[in-house]
């Protein structure tokens, strides 16, 4: 194990020294030309003002930038150590790019940068994370935590950033800058650092071109066929395997395609045994370019509703004078289906239902391309069907919320700039994404405050809990009562703080402990007689240090220390507690003995879950080993509309679940009982979101339906 370990550093310390001399230098060079490009415009400007703001910026940034070259270094050196510390943790999601909470311009160009990173050293990181799974064994690795990825660049110079004492424009201008000159200056790298895997033995089959892409001749081979050839190029085994997924790919394309075929059949089928409206003259059929061009005619923001075949029918015929128009079988069917999603998402009650608004707002535009090829049923990744599916998922996923609405912003661009093409919704799948990423992230971070506030909570009660368990031994001494009440006040509260702070294992816990033992052995008549006059001397200095610290006033302290010499001399000359002589002490007020609130609580806790019945037990288990981040539709009742929050965290201490809204705000708890008593009740229900194959999953229930209309067995399907 440690020679692996001494393995993985040795290799990362290689590459570090590549990855190192590619930041630095491309962060000097984005200096230098961000001080170029201000120097310029300051002599364009157009005023005096401005020409003074653009060169304050000028001199800000070349003097907080002529120290960062010893804070870069040492950010870089952090990095491999932050993500290997956390993936020994095996932490879920470890993202390193973004982690600071930087104003919305700087995030959207770090987003940007890392995007254009992955996309433009793809098989480089494709290859990088091969390996680095091999260093890290089974060991969660993808490419958010992956060292030397695109996201550990941007979270080195986003860190960096925050040392620089500029404007947020100039900022961003340096990022701009900084992304020229990665996509130049970083190739280089990970050519030598996946050089340096290879002559280590990581996976030295995994092979790329290391040649000049200019001198490259293009291939005539499509990208799945390259990528086919590349992969079994890594090993010559993975022919076999590439063969069987090829195969089983094919089979899962074949099997979509087979579903689509048969519902457009059975519909055809349906139309044909339909009994047909005679007319005197013979229908017109309508050629594909004409229903394209009256469809881009139609009105827009409206959905496909069981009308909408006989409205356009209508429109063809004021627009093309053709009395008794025809569609294409293929045209009938292709609108039907696209009706038949249309109900299947208005009846859905897990999607927001003002999503129907953003799919409405795209409608004619789903249409055009719908009736124009069948590649759009066929193929799931057809832009038109990736945005589909990530507006119904956000849908589900942001049910209730604002961002719901915000959804029909990108469905309106989508519809103003679509010119028959699938060019706008490939835009606009690129803006929503980004848009979703950063709302997540938003909801991370405040969900994240909730967790730590519930965390804390349980903190504090562990640390009660365990200081309760010491002041219950030594009060159960028979001491006198006010020795009791200041264990109770005094010594407690001083305990819980050293254990939050510093834990059980500092001398600061120990020596505390030590004294409040010490003071409550003083006042018992057996204990007492072997404490050495020194363990009482300072016994009696420490009490008096504590309670200054807790901020009690000079008399009070005076008088707590003569009742407890009071207390230690009445018991060793064996008198009774009521013959001691006490001065009273304002602040060591009466508290309830910790015994029967600590009893109390523990017979709330079994009297709660011996209540439950055998389901609710059950439901109850089932619920403890949901993941967190699970999403609950509250209904309180049958009145109220339904509240869809997210589990974020359950305290075993407690027994408390801590549920968020979907944005990360507005935290609900709820006791474990009373949950699983919800659970059992349907008043709390979980929600599957799914995992963008809806439109899938929809031809296959149509399919289904289709097939029970026809009335076709079973044992045909």
């Amino acid at each position: 194990m440690q020679k692996q370990a001494a393995r993985q550093h040795l290799i990362i310390d290689r590459c570090l020294f590549f990855f190192e001399k590619s930041l630095v230098r491309s962060f000097d060079e984005s200096i230098k030309k961000t001080l170029n490009v201000l120097f310029s415009k300051s002599e364009k400007a157009q005023s005096n003002s401005e020409e003074v703001k653009i060169f304050e910026q000028f001199n800000l940034l070349k003097k907080s930038s002529a120290g960062t070259k010893d804070p870069l270094l040492s950010i870089i050196d952090s990095m491999p150590d932050e993500i290997y510390k956390q993936v020994r943790n095996n932490e879920e999601e470890i993202k390193l790019s973004l982690v600071n909470d930087e104003d919305l311009e700087i995030t959207l160009a770090f987003t940007q940068l890392e995007s254009v990173l992955d996309i433009k050293f793809t098989k480089y990181l494709y290859a990088l994370e091969k390996r680095f799974k091999v260093i890290y064994a089974s060991r969660k690795i993808d490419k958010f935590n992956m060292p030397f990825g695109a996201s550990s660049v941007v979270w080195v110079y986003s860190q960096l950033f925050d040392l620089l004492e500029v404007s947020i424009k100039t900022k961003t201008l340096m990022i701009r800058e900084l992304t020229r000159l990665l996509i130049i200056n970083l190739e280089g790298m990970y050519l030598q650092i996946n050089q340096e895997f290879e002559q280590a033995g990581i996976l030295p089959n995994i092979k790329f071109e290391y040649k000049n892409l200019i001198s490259q001749k293009p291939s005539n081979k499509s990208t799945a066929q390259r990528a086919a050839e590349q992969k079994n190029t890594e090993n010559p085994d993975s022919k076999v395997e590439s063969s069987k997924q090829n195969d089983v790919s094919g089979a899962k394309v074949h099997s979509e395609n087979h579903t689509v075929n048969e519902i457009f059949n059975f519909l055809s089928n349906r139309r044909e045994q339909q009994i047909p409206v005679e007319n005197i003259n013979a229908p017109v059929n309508v050629d594909a370019d004409t229903l394209d061009k009256v469809l881009s005619q139609m009105p827009k923001n409206r959905g496909i509703g069981r009308q909408f075949k006989e409205n356009l029918l209508d429109t063809i015929k004021n627009t093309t004078g053709v009395f008794y128009p025809k569609l294409s079988p293929q045209h009938q069917n292709a609108m039907e289906v696209m009706g038949l999603f249309y109900e299947h998402v208005q009846n859905d009650s897990n999607i927001d239902q003002n999503v129907i608004s953003s799919i409405d707002a795209i409608s004619i535009p789903l249409l055009r391309l719908a009736t124009a090829n069948m590649k759009f049923f066929e193929d799931d990744k057809h832009p038109a069907r990736e945005y589909l599916e990530n507006i119904i998922q956000a849908s589900q996923k942001w049910h209730g919320t604002k961002v719901v609405d915000d959804l029909q912003k990108f469905s309106k661009h989508v519809a103003g700039n679509f010119d028959g093409s699938d060019t706008a919704f490939k835009t606009a799948n690129e803006d929503l994404t980004a848009y979703l990423e950063m709302t997540e992230l938003r909801a991370q971070r405040a969900e994240q405050k909730w967790v730590s506030v519930s965390k804390g909570k349980e903190k504090m009660e562990r640390a009660r809990m365990r200081v309760n368990q010491i002041i219950d031994e030594l009060i159960n001494l028979s001491i006198p009562h006010f020795i009791k009440q200041l264990l109770l006040t005094a010594f407690k509260d001083k305990l819980i703080l050293v254990l939050l702070r510093e834990g059980e294992e500092s001398p600061e816990w120990r020596k505390i402990v030590s004294t409040a033992t010490c003071i409550a052995q003083m006042t018992h008549a057996e204990m007492v007689r072997k404490l050495t006059p020194k363990q009482k001397i300072e016994s009696l200095h420490h009490t008096d240090l504590i309670m200054n610290e807790l901020g009690y006033s000079v008399n009070d302290k005076t008088n707590v220390l003569l009742n407890i010499k009071e207390c230690s001399l009445a018991v060793m000359d064996g008198k009774d507690e009521k013959e001691i002589q006490i001065i009273d002490v304002p602040s060591i007020k009466e508290k309830l003995p910790i015994s029967e609130n600590k009893k109390s609580a523990q017979i709330t806790k079994k009297n709660e879950y011996e209540s439950l019945t055998e389901e609710e037990k059950s439901q109850l288990t089932r619920f403890k080993l949901l993941p967190f981040g699970t999403f609950f539709d509250f209904n309180g009742d049958e009145s109220s509309t339904e509240i869809r929050r997210k589990l974020s965290w359950f305290s075993p201490v407690s027994n408390n679940a801590l549920f968020v809204s979907l944005v990360g705000n507005k935290p609900h708890e709820q006791s474990l009982s009373s949950v699983a008593r919800d659970m059992v009740a349907k008043k709390l229900r979980i929600v599957e979101v799914e995992k963008k194959e809806y439109f899938k999953g929809v031809l296959s229930s149509i399919y289904n339906k289709i097939i029970n209309i026809m009335g076709i067995p079973q044992a045909a399907k």
